[in-house]
């Protein structure tokens, strides 16, 4: 799968966050990222608009790596982390506009969803012991989820 795309991201469509989604637990957790397209591609979400913005999960924009990640998102960088915002802010490679953010899944040193917001860098985190829930899956992504934050 080239990533998910929910609808097309187009100057002006300030509808529904850009995202990029990364699963950096180790062992990788398969079923965090499926668990992650389904509530994105659900009918009736309680927090995505899933025919209004654009969700990566296993493709990745240009220069955007495991590393990268987990230096900006997980050890909280500051030159990482705005090397990750500019990246995913301006980044028009993807049949985006930018990219609003990201989520990454991180098992240690305990389990959670962080959300990083790509300009104000700013990072939400919720616990998440149990990713086979579909429903404490879908709260821990809407408390994380970044705002619209690129300019169009």
């Amino acid at each position: 799968m080239a990533g998910t795309l929910l609808a097309s991201a187009h100057a002006g469509a300030r509808l529904e966050a850009n995202l990029v989604f990364a699963d950096l637990s180790n062992p990788p957790n398969p079923e965090i990222g499926e668990t992650i397209r389904l509530i994105a591609e659900q009918a009736t979400p309680i927090c995505w608009k899933n025919d209004l913005g654009l969700l990566y999960i296993k493709q990745r924009p240009l220069g955007i790596t495991d590393d990268l990640f987990r230096r900006a998102v997980v050890d909280d960088d500051g030159k990482s982390k705005k090397t990750l915002g500019d990246l995913l802010l301006w980044n028009k490679n993807s049949g985006a506009d930018g990219f609003d953010g990201a989520i990454v899944y991180v098992n240690a040193p305990s389990p959670r969803l962080i959300g990083f917001n790509a300009k104000t860098m700013r990072r939400e985190w919720y616990p998440l012991n149990d990713t086979k829930d579909p429903k404490k899956v879908e709260f821990a992504f809407c408390l994380v989820k970044p705002d619209i934050v690129r300019a169009l």
